[in-house]
């Protein structure tokens, strides 16, 4: 064995020991992972692969690299870089690989990911998860559909222009391959087992993360290879320092929340109770009740248990608690959340529920069109590189197009319509509400201290005991507190909130600062938030780091 071997085995448990009797935040390190989700573990998992690894998270997955033999081998004898594991540190508020987004999906009752199969973290292979679920016995969890009517439209028109492209422009084989279904979906429990698998077993990650929520990244001087001051807050109040030499974020989309112009007063006020301006009139009124507004993913956070569904979760949530039979809940959003907001509500007894979409039902197995999910979506995503800046704006606002529910939640909520326990109010939004108390004078059908006056731009005039608001994620770097002052010193393009980042997602040349997620949008595509955007990114970084690391 080469001393250089010897020497990172050696360094590697002292590393794995000191990590493992103290869980202390390390002063000084090689890189900072902020955030510790299916992005941080899908980058984590490729940089300390000392094997092959998928080099193409956009080509053709017609054909897997591995055998069977070789993909079930791998997770149980992964070959990972110990040494540049001592030099790698995860930071997650929540202290568990995974967990908010475990949380995320138990508090809305989600049974099944929205992503194909070949979508997870693993880089090893694409049928790593399909392996372990046979290895299992739990593929009776996936769930199997086919392309829905309204896709079958899409993916014939594609199969035209493919063959009057040429028999190999557009796609392969004159487009009769377009897309590859039927699609398969892992279930969430299915997907945390593996995940888990590959954290704690495969690749073990545990002795890298740290509980802490960083509050502060400055960049120091010296140019690039002087890195980040990064403070973090701990679970026992105290703050500390460290120095990272290249640091990541890949935090979730729940970073910064999207609240209406005429929410965010009233809900600032709801938290504070203190008096607020009426927005229609002028006048100072009284706030309103804490839990009679809140945005959906503080109705879920911190709270919710992971492995309980939210029916037998007596205390997941003080906002879901508050939400009793009889109350009048208006919902207002058109994504996914709001249909599962929708579900929680009448699994708690609620009756009475309006659902306000600013414009129509979008309804599609994934959050994007088919031609992002095929064989030959590699296609796809070479337009989307070569095009413009303006192009790809264009690209990632169509495709998005304000979120969209998959048929199986839609017919859920079809049938609550039916039974006269929601109504969907679309083409509106709110242009106002209004907390009127009852000593004010006014007569409320449901006993209680008062109730939202909402009225709607379509001169619809609605009555509420609550308001959820499930308008989503705020994907942009200028209101990030974490870039703020990073902006001011080290400036790069921003197009609507999205920054210009290098190729490889990091910030500039002399700034080793790279962005996971939804901010990396104008270099990975609309799904940059999902995790096919997860495994693109890691890819992208992997490379340049890895190298940073060991020099």
């Amino acid at each position: 064995m080469a001393l250089k071997e010897k020497l990172r085995e050696r360094g590697s448990r002292v590393n794995k020991a000191k990590m493992r009797a103290d869980q202390t935040i390390p002063s000084r390190v090689g890189l900072a992972v902020v955030g510790a989700g299916p992005h941080a573990a899908a980058l984590v998992m490729r940089l300390l692969t000392r094997g092959k690894v998928l080099s193409d998270a956009n080509g053709p997955l017609e054909g897997y690299r591995n055998s069977p033999k070789d993909v079930r081998d791998h997770l149980y004898k992964t070959p990972v870089d110990e040494f540049l594991k001592g030099s790698i540190v995860v930071i997650d508020r929540s202290g568990g690989w995974m967990l908010n987004w475990q949380r995320q999906y138990q508090a809305f009752g989600i049974k099944h990911l929205r992503s194909p199969e070949s979508m997870h973290p693993d880089p090893y292979d694409h049928s790593a998860l399909s392996v372990f679920a046979q290895k299992c016995k739990i593929e009776n969890q996936f769930v199997t559909f086919e392309i829905a009517k309204s896709e079958q439209e899409t993916k014939k028109h594609l199969q035209v222009r493919g063959r009057a492209n040429g028999p190999n422009r557009g796609n392969r084989n004159g487009g009769r391959e377009s897309f590859r279904g039927p699609y398969r979906l892992p279930s969430v429990d299915m997907f945390a087992k593996f995940s888990s698998h590959l954290i704690e077993r495969a690749y073990g990650l545990n002795p890298l993360l740290r509980e802490g929520a960083v509050t502060a990244l400055t960049k120091l001087p010296g140019g690039s290879r002087s890195g980040f001051e990064l403070t973090v807050l701990r679970p026992d109040g105290e703050s500390t320092r460290i120095t990272a030499s290249n640091v990541v974020l890949a935090r979730g989309p729940t970073a910064q929340r999207q609240i209406p112009e005429w929410a965010r007063t009233l809900l600032n006020a709801a938290v504070s109770r203190k008096p607020v301006v009426c927005p229609v009139c002028g006048d100072t009124i009284q706030a309103p009740p804490s839990m009679s507004i809140a945005h959906a993913w503080d109705i879920i956070d911190g709270n919710a248990t992971v492995g309980l569904s939210p029916t037998h979760q007596s205390s997941y949530s003080p906002f879901v608690q508050a939400a009793v039979p009889g109350d009048r809940v208006v919902v207002v959003g058109g994504g996914l959340t709001s249909a599962h907001l929708v579900l929680l509500l009448a699994e708690r007894g609620i009756c009475d529920i309006k659902l306000i979409l600013r414009g129509s039902r979008k309804v599609k197995n994934f959050d994007l069109s088919l031609p992002w999910f095929g064989n030959d979506r590699w296609v796809k995503r070479q337009e989307f590189e070569n095009a413009t800046t303006p192009e790809k704006l264009r690209v990632i606002v169509g495709e998005r197009q304000g979120g969209s529910i998959t048929p199986e939640l839609h017919a859920k909520v079809q049938a609550l319509e039916a039974e006269g326990i929601c109504e969907v109010i679309e083409y509106a939004q709110v242009r106002s509400a209004v907390w009127i108390e009852q000593n004010d004078g006014f007569i409320f059908e449901a006993e209680g201290n008062g109730a939202w006056e909402i009225m709607l731009d379509n001169d619809i005039d609605l009555m509420a005991d609550k308001i959820w608001l499930a308008t989503g994620s705020q994907q942009g770097v200028e209101t990030d507190p974490l870039l703020k002052d990073l902006i001011k010193t080290h400036p790069i393009p921003i197009h609507r909130g999205l920054p210009e980042l290098l190729p490889t997602l990091r910030w500039s040349p002399d700034v080793p600062l790279y962005l996971m997620g939804g901010l990396g949008a104008l270099q990975l595509g609309p799904d940059a938030t999902n995790l096919a955007g997860a495994l693109r990114g890691a890819l992208r970084i992997s490379a340049e780091l890895k190298q940073q690391l060991n020099e």
